[in-house]
């Protein structure tokens, strides 16, 4: 079954509001199945390239790397990618596996944040810094 974001995370919706208005032509909320939606927007808008990509996305594997791979589509050499939750090692697998692809660097660091409080099922925190090739 598949759930509208702002049903499993309300805080979204204060995200996209405070995006919305900070920026008003900047900002287009793109809902839906991200190896569905992500092509058909960097299909509509060919020339729009990020200089930052933030994947905190579905957290099973293979879908870290699918986000990376699809969102490549959006990214220039040189694009930041930072990716979250990335202590459990299925994630950190499909980042080797987007390394090992030419997609990202394979010089990524990775970093702890010690005063994470520790989650019951996934543990502490690690997010995961590259770029893209």
């Amino acid at each position: 079954k598949r759930w509208p974001a702002e049903r499993l995370f309300p805080q979204q919706q204060d995200a996209i509001r405070f995006m919305a208005e900070r920026w008003p032509f900047r900002t287009e909320r793109v809902a839906g199945d991200s190896n569905v939606t992500v092509a058909a927007f960097a299909a509509r808008h060919r020339d729009f390239k990020c200089d930052v990509i933030s994947i905190d996305g579905l957290h099973t594997s293979p879908h870290v790397y699918h986000d990376i791979r699809h969102m490549r589509l959006l990214a220039k050499p040189g694009t930041v990618l930072l990716l979250d939750d990335m202590s459990r090692p299925e994630l950190k697998r499909d980042l080797l596996r987007a390394e090992q692809a030419g997609l990202v660097a394979s010089d990524g660091k990775c970093t702890l944040l010690p005063d994470e409080p520790r989650h019951p099922t996934f543990g502490v925190h690690r997010f995961c810094v590259t770029r893209y090739l």
